[in-house]
């Protein structure tokens, strides 16, 4: 199954142990995490939609450093924001077209070492 749904931050799991504190475009995480807890709305947003793959009954995002913001964000605000997720469930279901491309991805950045309940910044 594949498509576009809302999910409360505190279902999602990491996939890595350790992201980096900058995104590629070299702004800084808290930036990010500052701007969701001002408008939490943000979070809606297709700039910030997350792919997650369920797996050993979790939903993990391969979107590490995108999490970490929302999450810290909700833990500074004290709610359960909500988010849009692009989501794959399953690449077993016959007669679907499956992102495999997403799947390896995931498999490939699986690095978590306590089921994606948290993150470190590398150091």
């Amino acid at each position: 199954w594949q498509g576009t749904w809302r999910m409360g931050i505190a279902k999602l799991r990491f996939t890595h142990d350790q992201i980096s504190p900058r995104f590629r475009d070299g702004r800084k995480l808290t930036e990010t995490r500052d701007m969701i807890m001002e408008n939490p709305s943000m979070m809606m947003s297709s700039d910030l939609r997350m792919k997650v793959v369920p797996f050993h009954g979790q939903v993990h995002s391969i979107d590490n450093r995108r999490l970490w913001c929302a999450k810290s964000a909700k833990e500074a605000r004290h709610s359960d924001l909500d988010l849009e997720c692009l989501t794959v469930w399953s690449f077993f279901v016959q007669g679907h077209t499956v992102n495999y491309r997403l799947l390896v991805k995931f498999f490939d950045a699986l690095s978590t070492r306590n089921h994606g309940q948290s993150v470190d910044f590398y150091r």
